[in-house]
């Protein structure tokens, strides 16, 4: 039976920069080391590190798909919230639209009623205190602020003047019943 062959270490000679060899000096001496100890060790740390580094990358290789998943899906949730702020954003600007016509359109409500009510005073104010002539006043400043451009053309003057005549008979006519 032939006999295996021990393997021996190998011996080296490595040219080493001072400085570098100062350092692996003070190491050895930290460590409790020799000279050779602390250079096989540190080799070898050396090499466990590139171990650790190729598991770590083939871990990150395996998760990445998981990882890019989840990424496309907040990509995809960021769009559609993004989307809905855009949409929300619009509807309160339309919603700011409408309550400046509301605005709008109540101020000239407002408007309208204050030039009612105005011709309404001027007309008591020159009727008295006759029923008829107050109802039939009163039906005249309504016609006239009901039309505010019946003055612009002669089917308008003849509209309005057909309509207070007609206004003004209802009042006699209510005036001698009374």
């Amino acid at each position: 039976m032939a006999k295996k062959a021990v393997k021996q270490p190998t011996h080296l000679r490595v040219r080493v920069d001072p400085k570098l060899l100062s350092r692996l000096e003070r190491a050895r001496e930290a460590n409790g080391n020799t000279l050779t100890g602390e250079i096989v060790d540190r080799l070898e740390a050396s090499y466990a590190k590139d171990e650790r580094i190729e598991e770590l990358k083939k871990r990150l290789d395996q998760v990445r798909p998981s990882i890019d998943a989840v990424r496309a899906a907040y990509d995809k949730d960021r769009e559609r919230f993004d989307a809905e702020a855009e949409d929300r954003h619009r509807e309160i600007e339309a919603l700011r639209d409408e309550i400046a016509k509301f605005h709008a359109g109540l101020a000239a409500l407002e408007a309208e009623v204050a030039m009612h009510q105005a011709a309404e005073a001027v007309f008591e104010t020159f009727v008295g205190e006759d029923p008829a002539s107050k109802e039939a006043a009163r039906g005249v400043a309504i016609l006239l602020a009901a039309n505010p451009g019946w003055a612009a053309n002669a089917e308008g003057v003849q509209k309005v003047t057909q309509s207070i005549g007609a206004i003004i008979q209802a009042a006699v006519n209510k005036g001698g019943q009374q």
